[in-house]
């Protein structure tokens, strides 16, 4: 598993990389370190930035070696006639916030609360949306293979580049591939991680 530190120096090149003065990383965390919808977005605003996001995994922070690394992000701009500032969800299994945050409960044998999508929901509000399910965004696309270990790569493609998808030009170089494995390779490529 990917640490924090690594994921927080991969994001962090990445936007320097790729010119991205339009983000604001709020660091690598342990689900149950998220800041507060508020503070957060509030830090994104002070910083000049109109999106602010986060990678977050699924384990708390006393939960070593960690579960699943995601991404969360807002819409720090206000809602307009042009503008609808929804938060983003990036799994790279495809899978959404879950309500219930029950997904990877099954898989660990017991209960996971994350609160995602919850955190999620109010980003939104603070941004004038109604507190309705489509005030987020989240890609459906499964990107990984399984048992590979790259969802923090993926989730830090997603802080430089934001959702994922064919209109996306940067997604492009990952997603042109058919097979998970092949996407998995490039997307290590693309961050440049070292592990271990």
């Amino acid at each position: 598993m990917t640490s924090q530190g690594q994921l927080d120096a991969a994001c962090k090149r990445l936007l320097a990389d790729h010119h991205s003065d339009s983000v604001f990383f709020g660091n690598a965390l342990a689900a149950d370190r998220l800041p507060e919808p508020e503070a957060f977005r509030a830090a994104t605003v002070a910083a000049g930035k109109q999106f602010g996001r986060l990678v977050v995994n699924y384990s708390d922070h006393d939960e070593p070696p960690g579960t699943h690394w995601v991404m969360l992000g807002l819409d720090a701009r206000k809602m307009s006639a042009s503008i609808i500032p929804r938060s983003q969800f990036v799994d790279s299994f495809g899978v959404a916030p879950d309500a219930e945050d029950t997904v990877f409960s099954v898989q660990e044998g017991h209960p996971v609360r994350t609160h995602f999508h919850k955190w999620l929901l109010t980003c939104a509000q603070l941004a004038s949306l109604p507190r309705t399910k489509s005030s987020v965004v989240y890609s459906d696309l499964r990107m990984q293979s399984a048992g590979a270990d790259v969802c923090g790569e993926y989730s830090c493609f997603a802080v430089a580049h934001g959702m994922p998808g064919p209109a996306n030009k940067a997604w492009n170089k990952i997603l042109r591939f058919t097979e998970a494995k092949a996407r998995d390779r490039t997307v290590k490529e693309l961050v440049g991680i070292r592990k271990g």
